[in-house]
């Protein structure tokens, strides 16, 4: 699932440095934002705003937590 999150174009510009492996970063960045949109919900936010589309990881986990954050995409 979480894997199926990646970005191509994130992945292909880390790629472009030999030194960093772009698959465990976006895997990395991924949990990251897991784990920090819970501690939100779970503190009672209800609210996303960002200028990226809704994550369907943190959304599928967030929704096996019986949690809800709304997400506001700007353009």
């Amino acid at each position: 699932m979480i894997e199926g999150e990646f970005s191509g174009t994130v992945i292909k510009g880390l790629s472009k440095n030999k030194n960093i492996k772009g698959k465990e970063l976006s895997k990395d960045f991924i949990m990251e934002e897991i784990a920090m949109f819970s501690s939100l919900t779970c503190r009672d936010y209800s609210t996303r705003i960002s200028k990226y589309k809704n994550s369907e990881s943190i959304s599928f986990f967030l929704k096996r937590k019986n949690l809800y954050l709304k997400h506001i995409q700007l353009n």
